[in-house]
C-alpha cells in the first residue's frame, strides 16, 4: 500500500515543478529533495498514520499461530488485552488496558493530525 499511495501521489504531481527545475539546471538529487518530498510530504504522513494505526491491530496472527508463546516473545498489546480480559476473566483490568490504548494512540496521532491539519489550512 505504501508503494501504492506514493506512486499515486508521484502521478498527481504537475510536470511544470520538473520540467522548471530541469530548465534551472537542478541535478536529481535537487529534484528529489527539493520537489518531491515536499510534495509528497502530507502522503507520507498518511502512510505514517495508518501504519501506527495498523501496528496497533496486531492479533489475529498471534492468537492463531503462537498464542503469545513462547513465554511472552510474541505477545502483542492487543493481545494481552484479550488474554486480560478473556482469558483471565478480569474484565475491568481488558476495558483499562483498553483505554489506555486508546490514549496512547490518540497521544501518537494528534501531531500527526494537526501536522497535516495546518498544512490543508495554509494553502
Amino acid at each position: 500500500m505504501f508503494f501504492l499511495v506514493l506512486y499515486a501521489g508521484l502521478q498527481a504531481m504537475p510536470k511544470e515543478f520538473m520540467e522548471a527545475a530541469v530548465v534551472d539546471g537542478a541535478t536529481a538529487i535537487q529534484k528529489i529533495r527539493y520537489i518531491i518530498v515536499p510534495y509528497l510530504k502530507p502522503l507520507f504522513l498518511f502512510i505514517i498514520m495508518v501504519n501506527v494505526m495498523d501496528a496497533y491491530r496486531i492479533f489475529d496472527n498471534i492468537a492463531v499461530m503462537t498464542k503469545g508463546g513462547p513465554g511472552l516473545a510474541t505477545e502483542s498489546l492487543m493481545f494481552y488485552n484479550y488474554d486480560i480480559a478473556f482469558g483471565r476473566m478480569n474484565m475491568g483490568a481488558g476495558s483499562a488496558v483498553s483505554i489506555l490504548t486508546m490514549v496512547g494512540i490518540f497521544i501518537l496521532l494528534v501531531p500527526f493530525l494537526y501536522m497535516t491539519y495546518k498544512e490543508q489550512t495554509d494553502r
